[in-house]
């Protein structure tokens, strides 16, 4: 890897907004391309949905919202984003959460 982007992962989303809370649902598989199902209280509008997705991400990983970049579709439900943590670390938080 280049110096720099050995923390750099990518993660495709799907977001599901106006729920009821904030969480991870599941991995679901979208042409055999490994994603998230995430639920989101904000609507899909006026970005608002997307910057809560970037706040919940940023709290339940303990990185800042800085480090996270929507990269492709941003008035999309299907999402592809940047996230500056390294991929085991990452998988690790998701595996806690799951277990609590």
């Amino acid at each position: 890897m280049k110096q720099g982007y050995e923390n750099l992962m990518i993660l495709r989303v799907k977001l599901l907004p106006y729920s009821s809370k904030n969480e991870i649902c599941e991995k679901i598989f979208i042409d055999d391309l490994e994603c998230l199902k995430i639920k989101i209280k904000a609507p899909a509008i006026d970005n608002k949905a997307n910057l809560e997705l970037i706040n919940f991400l940023a709290k339940i990983l303990d990185i800042p919202k800085s480090s996270i970049k929507i990269l492709k579709g941003e008035k999309n439900k299907f999402k592809i984003l940047s996230l500056e943590i390294d991929e085991k670390v990452f998988f690790k938080k998701i595996e806690n959460l799951e277990q609590s």
